[in-house]
Order: C-alpha cells, then sequence, then structure tokens
C-alpha cells in the first residue's frame, strides 16, 4: 500500500478474508469464533453479500445497483463492530470485494466508482488476507452457484485490483488449521504486549 492508501489503523487490529467463493473465509471465522467465544476483545462480521443475496433470491448479484448495496451493508456491519472498542475484528469478506467482483465482469467504469466510494474507509483496515482458491476444492451451494472457471477468474480480478490500486495483501494458503494458526500469529505479532490474544496450539 505504501503511498497511495495507508491500511494501519491502530486503535483496532482489523481484518478481512476476502477472495473469490468457496476458499474457506466464513469456515475460518467459524472456527475462530469457536476459540474466541465470549471475548469482548474480538468481533466478528459476517459476509455481507451473502446476508443479501438470502434475502432476495433473484436479485442481478453483479449489477453494479447490487454490489454497491453488498459494499454499504458490509460497511455498516463493521461500524456496528467498532461501537464495541474491540481489540480484533474479523471480516467476512471487506468493503472492496465487490470491486474486483466487477473488475473481474469487465465493469470497470462501474469499479472505480465503487472504489472511491470506500477510499475512506480503507484505512479501517490493517490487513486484506486474500484466501488461495487453489487448496479448498469448489463447492456449490444456494447462494454459491458460479462455475469453477468464473470463482478463478474472480480471483483474478482480487489480484488485477490490488496490483492496480497499489494495495497491500497478505496470500493466505495452507489448509483450514494451517490459516488459522497464521491468523493467530498475525494477530498476535501486531498487538502490543498488554493486550496479547492467547495463541492458538496445533
Amino acid at each position: 500500500m505504501k503511498n497511495k492508501v495507508n491500511m494501519v489503523n491502530k486503535r483496532v487490529m482489523k481484518l478481512a478474508f476476502v477472495g473469490t467463493s468457496c476458499t474457506g473465509k466464513t469456515t475460518i471465522l467459524r472456527e475462530l469464533k469457536k476459540q474466541f467465544k465470549g471475548d469482548i476483545n474480538i468481533q466478528f462480521v459476517d459476509e455481507a453479500a451473502r446476508i443479501l443475496f438470502m434475502r432476495h433470491t433473484k436479485i442481478n448479484r453483479f449489477s453494479q445497483s447490487t454490489q454497491e448495496k453488498i459494499q454499504s451493508l458490509a460497511m455498516e456491519m463493521e461500524k456496528v463492530a467498532h461501537t464495541f472498542s474491540p481489540k480484533v475484528i474479523f471480516c467476512d469478506r471487506s468493503a472492496i470485494d465487490c470491486i474486483a467482483y466487477l473488475k473481474a465482469r469487465g465493469k470497470y467504469n462501474e469499479a472505480d466508482r465503487l472504489f472511491e466510494r470506500v477510499t475512506h474507509w480503507l484505512p479501517t483496515y490493517n490487513r486484506l488476507l486474500l484466501l488461495d482458491p487453489v487448496d479448498v476444492p469448489y463447492r456449490q451451494d444456494r447462494v454459491r452457484l458460479e462455475s469453477e472457471d468464473q470463482r478463478i477468474s474472480f480471483h483474478m480480478g482480487f489480484l488485477n485490483l490490488f496490483k492496480e490500486r497499489n494495495i497491500e495483501y497478505e496470500l493466505l494458503s495452507g489448509n483450514i488449521e494451517e490459516r488459522v494458526y497464521k491468523v493467530h500469529e498475525i494477530i498476535n505479532n501486531h498487538l502490543p504486549r498488554q493486550v496479547k490474544i492467547k495463541k492458538y496450539e496445533r
């Protein structure tokens, strides 16, 4: 990120799990929720797109208006998490996922407009963790409907967006246990000593 967008927020450690479909984002959050159950220092933000699609099953998913609604809902849910003044916030996706999806579908102008909507919000993310699709077999469900080829094209959309906008990210690979362990390392390396989170043991 370096010069264009400062992703550092010193008040809270906010990590967003981003990327294409079926890469373990929700599974990782589910595991973290079990590990940190009842911990007031931790807040979780569920996936805005899934919530919207469950409410509106016949919606045009990749229109600019739909992606804008997803983006707005994601930010509103994250704002609620911030009000609890936690030490760590884990987000299932982020306010920029919809931008990558539009770019992957060739809607470059629409993607640029949505990027401008969130330039003020980007500094609230400390880490964008891009989940590697290579290690996770693809399975469709009633919300996840795209093909395997589309899934990979969306992953490339994220890579292209990060390169074009000079956005710093970290590729999260390995099985679920390895990915969760890496998340624990990230938050404990970042937080001051007096607010260290108990490290996950493999």
